[in-house]
């Protein structure tokens, strides 16, 4: 069967969920095509962490690499984050014929035309949803969500269209209208086989920084912005780490930062007393290594799918207490601190540094990840959905124009 995802924003050197699940598909023999906006107005958080820089070249690497296509459409603005494509976009719809449209985001602008165009759009539609409240940060949400459970949610309670949440959280319940009960619950995960403790890469990582077999390693990789917390992360890196018998702690930031909030995390780093290793952004494939090399993760503010990976391949991690955290680290596989508290982080990283049960939070976080969050079964669980949604809109819908 041709899968088409729509989705705002997708780049090929990305470890977000697309890059996982098409290449996956294509793998279970499935034809599959990504829909997306041209970078050249999408947010510069986005195109400034990835790269623009030869982007049509890195989408022909991934469709020869993988097999997926990709075909980026004009956008007419991008408003929050969030793509309105042109409506070039049912042209192509037309041209290429697929068999199930999977929207992604079903509260973003074209997850909410694509509910209304569900009426008259001759396709199966799949949806998901990645949201949850404590990413939600727009002054508006209140009058969007009142506009979204009365105007977009009754559809999906009509149609019974299948909801993918990849968070297990009652936000789609409590915000947007839609019944938890009519959505099914998929998480993210990672790829077990290639995300995975490897010793060799430890001992050649600290010979080429000089670290001693002693000293403890803790990495931060992503974007060094205000959402990720950047500056809550220089100021708790700020003062030096002294750990039981004079051990001590270097730090591995990966990524990049900008504008003045990226200046002042910067300068902070910079005059850390405390060992740090300044790396660029890396693509996707490539990080595995650096998770590979290092003792323990952190995350001083949202925690992205990279939490998989790291966890993978034996990681321990940092995170803030919230209520998505405090699921993911239920499992004697990491260390929570409070929101926003440099001295709770602080504490934190001497807490997982000292501790006697380091390696069972190692043994755990990747046993938990094999068990629970191996990609290439949670695929098959995205692909069965899919066929079930096309069988079933095959025997129920003979009319429309696409």
């Amino acid at each position: 069967m041709h899968i088409v995802h729509i989705e705002d924003f997708f780049h090929p050197e990305a470890g977000y969920q697309l890059n996982l699940l098409t290449p996956l598909q294509i793998e279970q023999g499935n034809s599959v095509t990504i829909i997306t906006s041209e970078l050249l107005r999408m947010p510069k958080n986005l195109t400034s962490f990835f790269g623009e820089e030869q982007i049509n070249y890195k989408d022909k690497e991934f469709t020869k690499n993988t097999g997926v296509k990709i075909l980026r459409i004009p956008i007419y603005t991008n408003i929050s984050g969030r793509s309105i494509f042109n409506l070039k976009i049912i042209k192509i719809l037309y041209d290429i014929n697929p068999d199930v449209l999977f929207i992604h985001d079903l509260d973003s602008f074209n997850g909410i035309l694509f509910t209304w165009a569900s009426f008259i759009i001759n396709k199966p539609m799949v949806f998901d949803t990645h949201m949850v409240e404590l990413a939600s940060k727009n002054k508006f949400k209140k009058v969007f969500r009142v506009f979204y459970s009365y105007l977009v949610a009754p559809i999906f309670n009509i149609k019974k269209i299948p909801i993918i949440r990849v968070e297990d959280t009652d936000y789609i319940d409590k915000y947007l209208g839609i019944p938890i009960d009519q959505t099914i619950l998929l998480s993210f995960g990672t790829d077990c086989n290639y995300f995975k403790p490897y010793l060799n890469s430890k001992i050649l990582f600290r010979e080429r920084y000089s670290i001693n077999s002693d000293q403890f390693i803790i990495l931060y990789a992503g974007k060094l912005d205000i959402y990720k917390g950047g500056l809550l992360l220089a100021e708790a890196l700020n003062k030096k780490y002294t750990l039981n018998y004079k051990r001590e702690i270097v730090f591995v930031v990966i990524g990049s930062s900008s504008g003045s909030y990226g200046e002042k995390v910067d300068k902070l780093l910079l005059n850390s007393e405390n060992k740090i290793i300044r790396l660029p952004t890396m693509k996707y494939k490539d990080l595995a290594y650096y998770y590979q090399s290092v003792d323990a993760a952190i995350f001083p503010k949202q925690c992205s799918m990279s939490f998989y990976e790291m966890q993978s391949c034996g990681l321990p991690v940092i995170l803030e207490n919230n209520e998505i955290n405090s699921k993911r680290l239920a499992y004697d596989n990491g260390i929570l601190f409070e929101s926003d508290s440099i001295e709770s982080l602080r504490t934190a990283i001497v807490e997982l540094a000292n501790s006697n049960e380091y390696n069972n939070m190692s043994i755990n976080a990747r046993k938990v990840i094999v068990e629970h969050y191996d990609y290439s079964k949670i695929a098959y669980e995205f692909t069965k959905i899919i066929k079930n949604e096309i069988s079933k809109y095959n025997q129920l819908n003979k009319y429309t124009i696409i």
